[in-house]
């Protein structure tokens, strides 16, 4: 029997993690999955981030909550850009994986992604900051 190559039916978490050859395939299924969560969610980047939902304010690097754009911390290395917007796209697509497993898929596809792919990634990163958390139902660019 010739060996076949598995098919690409819907991405899961453990198929990104569980230390198994990532397939191009996979890895341009999750990028299409992140372009399309891209086009329906704002990227913005917001001097001395911090969490909302936190008392203390303590400053985060990005924040992902569904309903408001996604916010990366204007005040890190630009470096770190296209890694916090890789970690906070993994929450759209993957909703039910522990934290863990995010930073593990952040990292596995930091390095999976083509430059291409990271080019096409980081133009949805704006160059301006914002200086506070934009409202929920805001919409440009």
């Amino acid at each position: 029997m010739p060996y076949r190559q598995p098919t690409v039916g819907k991405v899961r978490v453990w198929d990104l993690v569980s230390g198994k050859t990532i397939w191009p395939e996979i890895r341009d299924d999750v990028f299409r999955k992140f372009l399309q969560c891209l086009k329906v969610v704002r990227v913005c980047l917001v001097k001395n981030l911090k969490d909302p939902r936190d008392k203390r304010g303590e400053p985060i690097g990005g924040l992902g909550l569904r309903g408001w754009p996604i916010c990366i911390n204007a005040t890190l290395h630009k470096k770190w850009y296209l890694r916090i917007l890789i970690h906070e796209l993994a929450h759209f697509v993957f909703p039910d994986a522990k934290e863990e497993d995010i930073l593990e898929v952040e990292r596995v596809l930091l390095r999976k992604f083509t430059k291409k792919q990271k080019v096409v990634l980081g133009a949805y990163i704006p160059k301006r900051f914002l200086k506070k958390i934009p409202a929920r139902t805001t919409w440009h660019r």
